[in-house]
């Protein structure tokens, strides 16, 4: 054991203090030295850490992970393992941090303890301060499998921004763009996993997880969505909505966001939505809108009067939308309308006409969600060929690295032999280790495809289920 009292200084422009202790480090130098890892080469330790200024860029480089790819298609070969965690580590970390300089984000007031062990970093009770709202934290960085490297997270996040979000976080952008448009902050209780690729970012079609969202008070502004709505409906103001006390219950499904119904309110106006978004940004969403009787006879009476409404009955006009399409662009159809009274017609003229409108309106909407449905099978098939190619690159590599070794070890023994009974004895030993290194490279490459080959199966299997 050695015993670490106190370390107080820079590694680069990052201050830190450390206290605690190390075991085993001379098994691990042991190991290091001879670039093997055995059971009795594992470091260990508990330290305590503190720092005011954290500069991570000094840490993390991703810029030559790109460049090592050679060729177009090409996979950057070595990537996953430069993010991987060493086996041979078992560490319990005590973390407390003033400030970390972390890309184009300040992360303040941070945390919690990390145990490092088996390639996997449990992260328990972590909690920081980003973009003005407050993180906990707990869960896994998981390299156990190093062509793999997943994450297992459950967050609690208190007043973030909407906008900030989207302008600080890559995952934001991709799964909801729509947060540049609400002006307010969210409450979550959200648990995700998924898998990582080389620079780090999640494979968004393996991204899974489930929560609710909590909306104190926000408005939504300048959002294609709303835009069309009111377009199609000749409603006045549908595109100036605010959400009060909402709470969204949302899931995410290898990428794709369904959310439950909820409320949201225009003037006098509730308009319910509840559907779900694709990762090709495409929308299948139902939408409601309640509205008083006399406003709605005011603002829109030829579409009411196509369904027999143009007299209305009852308080309220109740307006079901089906919207399909792209997010930039959607697609707006009216379903029909009903009254406070029950679905009225003041002419068997107009029930037949509502009728014809509500099916060709249905059918219509159909047709544009098996038409996303199919861009989205091909989608993730063609992302999972990808990734099957990169995987099998990846063990094509490995296994040759594995098998050179070998040849190294064994021409390394030969050139060691002098005499001729020694060389004797040598080539025999040499020859036992490039057949080994052999047969692991098949070994290797054989795993490889067996992994591509069953991500090649589920992704079939997914984009069946569709």
């Amino acid at each position: 054991i050695m015993k670490l009292n106190s370390f107080d200084g820079f590694i680069g422009e990052s201050d830190m203090k450390m206290n605690g202790e190390i075991t085993n480090y001379m098994g691990y130098t042991k190991d290091l030295m001879s670039d093997t890892i055995t059971p009795s080469g594992t470091l260990g330790g508990r330290l305590n850490y503190a720092s005011k200024v954290f500069y991570t860029d000094e840490w993390l480089d991703t810029t030559e992970v790109a460049a090592e790819a050679q060729s177009v298609g090409e996979v950057p070969i070595g990537s996953y393992e430069d993010n991987a965690v060493p086996k041979n580590i078992h560490f319990v970390m005590d973390a407390e941090i003033d400030k970390i300089i972390y890309d184009n984000m300040d992360i303040t007031d941070a945390k919690g303890e990390l145990l490092i062990k088996d390639g996997i970093v449990d992260m328990s009770g972590l909690k920081m301060t980003i973009l003005g709202g407050h993180f906990v934290m707990n869960g896994q960085y998981n390299t156990s499998n190093p062509i793999k490297p997943a994450f297992d997270f459950k967050m609690k996040i208190d007043r973030l921004s909407f906008q900030k979000s989207y302008e600080t976080f890559n995952t934001v952008k991709k799964l909801a763009p729509i947060a540049e448009n609400i002006v307010g902050t969210f409450t979550t209780d959200f648990e995700v996993s998924g898998l990582l690729d080389p620079e780090l970012m999640p494979v968004y079609d393996k991204l899974n997880g489930f929560g609710d969202f909590f909306i104190e008070n926000a408005k939504v502004k300048d959002l294609a969505l709303l835009e069309k709505i009111t377009e199609a409906t000749k409603m006045y103001k549908t595109d100036k909505v605010t959400l009060e006390n909402t709470n969204i219950k949302a899931e995410i499904k290898d990428g794709k966001i369904i959310f439950q119904p909820f409320t949201s309110k225009s003037g006098e106006t509730d308009i319910t939505i509840g559907g779900s978004r694709s990762l090709d940004s495409i929308l299948d969403l139902d939408v409601k809108l309640d509205m008083p009787a006399g406003k709605a006879g005011e603002v829109m009476k030829g579409t009411l009067a196509q369904y027999g409404l143009d007299q209305a009955v009852g308080d309220r006009v109740i307006v079901p939308l089906k919207v399909t399409g792209k997010e930039s662009n959607p697609k707006i159809k009216v379903l029909g309308a009903t009254s406070s009274g029950g679905l009225t017609s003041v002419k068997e003229l107009g029930k037949e006409r509502a009728k014809a409108e509500i099916d060709k309106a249905k059918d219509d909407a159909k047709k544009e969600v098996d038409k996303a449905k199919e861009a989205e099978k091909q989608k993730i098939l063609a992302d999972a060929k990808k990734e099957a190619d990169k995987l099998r690159a990846e063990g094509t590599y490995q296994g040759k690295k594995v098998k050179d070794e070998a040849y190294y070890q064994a021409k390394e023994l030969e050139a060691k032999s002098s005499k001729p009974w020694e060389k004797a004895t040598a080539k025999i030993a040499a020859d036992k280790i490039r057949k080994e290194g052999e047969v692991k490279e098949k070994e290797v490459i054989k795993e490889a495809n067996q992994q591509a080959d069953k991500l090649m199966f589920e992704a079939q299997k997914k984009a069946d289920s569709i």
